[in-house]
């Protein structure tokens, strides 16, 4: 039986052309959404919003709006918090269509496997066999890693896949610490950090289309979020097949 991957992080991000409205309506965004992220920074020309019980972060400047969560939760409670995001903003900001829409995830297949025996996988089931390949002979590969982009009618796809340790993640990944409570045990970085799996398949999903129209991209976050799971599933998979 191949593992189950986990996600483990996600973001939303959606990316426009700057405005002067955005910097005049972003007060209103943070007050639609302080329920939900209770903590706040406020610059000259951006906002963030944070939420430490949970590990959620939005931002919002000139260019985008992003949401962030370590704490992904079911599918239910993705969407819930992704569309309010998009609903607090969207009467306030008006924007016709985004220069990107972006749903981003990232999983760990966990594995009692060898980080070596997991190279193997990804080899054989994602990349030519590199002993046959003549300027490799003589040497010994001990990590490897697979990254295509795609495309299909409506979305694109970048995605990386990998064997990965625990402090590999926590190397590749930002994290950034203001949405942890450092103070807090039952709540802090270090017991997240712990919640990873020692050794797993590493997946890395960005699917995002250009130039979408505001309403297209909020009708489509329950499919995105559950392509992107899916598609995670059939990778490892296959990885395993």
């Amino acid at each position: 039986m191949p593992p189950e991957p986990v996600l483990k992080k996600l973001i939303v991000d959606q990316q426009f052309e700057p405005s002067l409205q955005v910097v005049s309506c972003m007060d209103g965004v943070g007050i639609a959404m302080a329920p939900g992220f209770p903590e706040w920074n406020r610059g000259p020309v951006n906002l963030e919003l944070f939420n430490k019980a949970k590990h959620q972060r939005l931002i919002v400047n000139l260019r985008q709006v992003a949401f962030e969560t370590d704490s992904p939760g079911t599918e239910d409670e993705r969407v819930e918090i992704i569309t309010a995001v998009m609903k607090a903003y969207e009467s306030r900001l008006g924007f016709p269509k985004f220069a990107r829409f972006s749903v981003h995830g990232f999983f760990a297949a966990a594995t009692q496997e060898s980080f070596a025996t997991v190279c193997e996988r990804v080899e054989r089931n994602f990349l030519a066999a590199t002993g046959s390949i003549p300027a490799f002979q003589s040497m010994k590969m001990t990590d490897v890693s697979y990254v295509a982009n795609f495309v299909t009618e409506n979305w694109k796809y970048v995605v990386r896949l990998g064997p990965m340790e625990r402090n590999q993640w926590f190397q590749s990944l930002f994290y950034d610490m203001r949405i942890y409570d450092l103070f807090d045990v039952a709540g802090s970085f270090v017991k997240f950090a712990q919640t990873m799996p020692e050794r797993f398949l590493f997946i890395d999903i960005d699917a995002f289309q250009d130039g979408i129209a505001f309403q297209d991209a909020f009708q489509n976050i329950r499919y995105l979020d559950r392509h992107v799971n899916d598609l995670a599933r059939k990778l490892t998979s296959h990885c395993w097949s």
